[in-house]
C-alpha cells in the first residue's frame, strides 16, 4: 500500500504543486504517524493519579481520533494560521480535507481516483450559473419523461380508456 501512496503523493506534488519551502499542497498521510504543536491547558496523570495541570505547548497525536487511517492533507499559508503561542505556525500547516475511513471509523483502501476527484471538487465548486444550469436540464428531462410517458399512453390503443377514445376519434373535441 505504502508503493500505492508514494506514487499518489509524486503525482499529487507534480500535478498540484509546492509551497515556498518545496512541501507539496497536498499530501496524503497515515494519522497514526502525525503529532502536532498544540497550545492550550493540559492535565498529566499517572495511572489515574493526577499529577499537575498547566497550559502551554505540548506535542500531541494529530489524529488521536483516527486510527490506522490515511488522510488527505492540505498545506495552509502561515497567513492563514499563524498563532503566536505555536511558533511552527510560521511555516504553514497540513489541516485535514478527507479521512479514508467508513461510518464506522475503519480505514478504507486509498483509490487515486477518489483523490482526484476530492481534489476537483475542492478547487472547482459548482457556481450558481451552473446550479441553475443543472436545474432547467433536471426540468427538461422530467418534462421528455413525461412527453414520452403520454406517448405511450396514447399509443396504447384499445388498451386504455383514454388510448382507445383518442384513436377512435372520441377523444378529441373540434371547435
Amino acid at each position: 500500500m505504502s508503493e500505492n501512496i508514494d506514487r499518489i503523493n509524486r503525482s499529487l506534488k507534480i500535478n498540484y504543486g509546492t509551497n515556498l519551502r518545496g512541501e507539496p499542497i497536498f499530501r496524503i498521510i497515515f494519522s497514526d504517524h502525525q503529532i502536532e504543536k498544540r497550545y492550550g491547558t493540559f492535565r498529566e496523570f499517572a495511572g489515574k493519579l493526577f499529577i499537575r495541570e498547566f497550559t502551554g505547548l505540548r506535542e500531541v497525536p494529530k489524529y488521536a481520533y483516527l486510527k490506522h487511517a490515511w488522510v488527505l492533507e492540505r498545506w495552509i499559508p502561515p497567513e492563514a494560521c499563524y498563532t503566536p503561542e505555536i511558533p511552527d505556525s510560521v511555516n504553514g500547516s497540513y489541516e485535514p480535507l478527507f479521512a479514508f475511513i467508513d461510518s464506522d471509523y475503519k480505514a478504507i483502501p486509498v483509490i487515486e481516483t477518489k483523490v482526484y476527484e476530492i481534489l476537483y471538487r475542492l478547487l472547482r465548486p459548482k457556481l450558481p450559473g451552473d446550479q441553475k444550469s443543472d436545474w432547467k436540464e433536471e426540468e427538461r428531462k422530467a418534462f421528455n419523461a413525461e412527453v414520452e410517458h403520454n406517448k405511450e399512453v396514447i399509443t396504447e390503443e384499445g388498451r386504455t380508456w383514454i388510448g382507445h377514445r383518442l384513436h377512435s376519434g372520441e377523444g378529441i373535441v373540434k371547435p
